[in-house]
């Protein structure tokens, strides 16, 4: 299989100025008068004609010239009033000034998947995971591009999911990768907990709903109905997070060994400084994969004990049980970072603010009590000790941050 080189899901908010990459090349989009709107999958990018995101392509390390490679996209061209492209055009220009061209009728208005293969002096265009044409040009590439069958310097419509892979890769496995689908996993300080231990969920309560708001400053007269409620600023109480679990053995001695470790994720200690900066978190790190690029994340305790309801066999064993955690900082800013050398080995994090926040960045460490003086900024650095990707928490006054920049990518603004 070829590896993934570049991703550009395209679902930053509107408004957005950067397309993060999200595989370990980090070759991060600009954009160029172009729109974030909904898409396929999440949101997409969309363009009126004039609009376009620039890549460094050197980042990835890949010579398209050269070099074998897939790239996968989904496109919507747009219905336009004088016009209405009918077909996608797939030009390709190489170094001894020959074309290529291909032509392939769409429907405006609707959303398909395209994929370019370059093996050899072999190109393959597929629609919608099935081959559309093929030719041979053994020459060196020196760009290519799809367009519509309408006169303008850039395109209408909107793009999403963006990929580009090392390698060429076959229908089948194009086939697979447009079909595949995100199985919800969960995962305790980096472990998943079914592949791990045979915990499975079977339903969860509180990981989307809002926390329950503090108790407001409020004043109550004598003289008048009712009350004064003070609500300039709103706080939250802590966020409770309820997972209904069941565990399943092969008899008796396996559950209680499964069950017992599984208790011992929990007993995390912390306070002891760690070489890249911070302490160690007492908290736990839940990580819910639901989304191929923006899990869900807590920094939690387990508040009661594990209540396990079962019945006692020498072959299947099946117990089932509340599994009850607690968030203590609900609103929260997630970050992602992957290191794969001594270059992307450190993450920064510079910010302006006036409250108080607590980074917690991933692989077990935390810095507390992060604030700055007002009108001035303060870089936080912290060093990975192992290559890897990494979400970084960032919990507490998060709407009180006036400046924010890193070198990681921004899954979530505020969660």
């Amino acid at each position: 299989m070829a590896n993934l080189i570049l991703n550009l899901p395209f679902d930053e908010s509107a408004g957005a100025t950067t397309a993060y990459d999200y595989s370990q090349s980090r070759a991060d989009g600009t954009v160029h008068n172009a729109e974030f709107v909904k898409g396929r999958n999440g949101n997409a990018i969309q363009f009126d004609g004039e609009g376009y995101v620039t890549v460094n392509g050197n980042s990835t390390g890949l010579n398209l010239a050269t070099h074998d490679f897939t790239m996968l996209a989904s496109i919507r061209v747009e219905e336009i009033e004088c016009g209405t492209p009918k077909m996608l055009i797939f030009v390709f220009k190489f170094a001894d000034g020959s074309f290529e061209e291909y032509r392939q009728n769409i429907n405006a208005g609707s959303w398909v998947n395209i994929a370019v293969v370059r093996d050899g002096a072999q190109f393959i265009i597929y629609m919608n995971a099935q081959q559309v044409h093929t030719f041979t040009n053994g020459n060196n590439l020196s760009g290519f591009g799809v367009n519509q069958d309408i006169y303008v310097e850039y395109g209408f419509g909107a793009l999403d999911d963006v990929k580009m892979y090392d390698g060429a890769m076959t229908q089948a496995e194009i086939i697979s990768e447009l079909s595949t689908s995100k199985q919800q996993a969960y995962y305790i300080d980096g472990i998943n907990i079914k592949e791990t231990f045979g915990v499975c969920i079977s339903g969860s309560k509180g990981l989307l709903n809002r926390p329950k708001m503090k108790a407001p400053l409020s004043v109550s007269r004598d003289h008048e109905h009712g009350e004064i409620v003070f609500l300039d600023r709103k706080y939250f109480e802590p966020r409770e997070i309820t997972l209904s679990c069941f565990l399943k053995a092969n008899g008796k001695n396996e559950f209680i060994q499964r069950i017992v470790e599984f208790e011992h994720i929990f007993d995390r200690r912390g306070g002891d400084s760690v070489s890249g900066g911070g302490v160690v978190s007492s908290l736990n790190h839940l990580l819910v994969d639901v989304h191929p690029i923006k899990p869900l994340l807590y920094e939690v305790y387990l508040k009661d004990t594990i209540d396990v309801d079962k019945a006692w066999n020498d072959s299947l064993m099946v117990g089932t049980f509340q599994l009850k955690l607690i968030e203590p900082c609900p609103v929260k800013r997630i970050l992602k970072h992957f290191v794969v050398d001594n270059d992307t080995r450190t993450i920064s994090v510079t910010l302006e603010m006036t409250g108080y926040l607590n980074i917690y960045w991933g692989d077990g460490s935390v810095n507390y009590d992060v604030t700055t003086n007002a009108n001035q900024t303060q870089t936080i650095t912290h060093s990975y000790a192992e290559n890897g990707e990494y979400f970084i928490v960032i919990v507490g006054e998060v709407e009180d941050i006036k400046q924010f920049s890193t070198n990681a990518i921004v899954v979530w603004n505020r969660l």
